[in-house]
C-alpha cells in the first residue's frame, strides 16, 4: 500500500505516484517500487529511511547518497582537538580531588597511592563518558564538531550508546596494534579504521 499525503514534518516530499517502476532509495542503495517511496526532489527515499533522512536535513549532513568520508588527517586533528580538552577537564578534577586529600585529616601513610587510584579510576571514566555521551546524542564528539566530522551508520543513521561504548573500547584495540587501527583510514576507501570495521561505523564529512 502507497503513501497517501504528505505526513507531518515531511515537507518537500511529495506523494508518491501509483507507478508499479521501482528506483534505488539515495540513503541506504535498496530498490523498491515507487508507491512505497516518497520522493523528495529528484531524490526517492525508502519509508526506513524517511527519518534519517529528515534528520540529516535538519543537521545539514550531505544527504546525495554519496557519503564524503572524514580522512586520516581531519580526523587526527579532531581527536588532538578531544585528547586537549579532555587533558584539561582531567586538570580541573585532578586539582579538586588534590584539595580534597590535602585539607583531609588524618593523614594516611597510604593516600598517595589512593589518590592515584582514584584519579586514574576518574580519568578513565571521564574518557568513556565524554566519547559515548557525545558520540550517541549528538553523533560527534566536540573535536569532531569542530573539524565538521560525524559518526554514523552506513545508511547514515546515528548510532546508539552502546554502539559508542563498543567502538570506545575498540579504538583501545586500534591503538595497542602500533596505531595500525588508525592508519587503516588511509587506505580504505570508506576511511575506515579498525573500530569502525568492527562496529560498522564511518565518519563523514557534513
Amino acid at each position: 500500500m502507497g503513501f497517501e499525503g504528505k505526513t507531518p514534518g515531511s515537507e518537500g516530499f511529495t506523494e508518491a505516484t501509483s507507478d508499479l517502476s521501482a528506483e534505488k532509495c539515495s540513503l541506504c542503495g535498496n530498490t523498491f517500487s515507487r508507491n512505497m517511496m516518497l520522493q523528495f526532489g529528484e531524490k526517492w527515499i525508502c519509508a526506513q529511511c524517511k527519518p534519517n533522512y529528515l534528520q540529516m536535513l535538519q543537521q545539514g549532513i550531505s544527504t546525495s547518497g554519496q557519503m564524503r568520508y572524514g580522512g586520516f588527517w581531519i580526523r587526527g586533528g579532531a581527536r588532538i582537538i578531544d585528547a586537549i580538552i579532555l587533558q584539561v577537564i582531567n586538570y580541573i578534577v585532578t586539582f579538586a580531588l588534590a584539595l580534597v586529600f590535602a585539607f583531609k585529616t588524618p593523614s594516611r601513610p597510604d593516600e598517595f597511592g589512593i589518590f592515584f587510584i582514584i584519579q586514574m579510576c576518574v580519568a578513565l571514566s571521564l574518557g568513556i563518558f565524554y566519547e559515548v555521551w557525545f558520540l550517541g546524542k549528538y553523533r560527534a564528539t566536540p573535536g569532531k564538531m569542530i573539524c565538521g566530522l560525524s559518526v554514523v551508520r552506513p545508511d547514515g543513521s546515528g548510532i546508539s550508546y552502546m554502539r559508542a561504548f563498543g567502538r570506545h573500547l575498540a579504538t583501545t584495540l586500534s591503538a595497542l596494534i602500533l596505531c595500525i587501527g588508525y592508519i587503516m583510514a588511509g587506505f580504505d576507501s570508506e576511511k575506515r579504521t579498525l573500530h569502525d570495521r568492527i562496529c560498522d561505523t564511518r565518519v563523514i564529512r557534513k
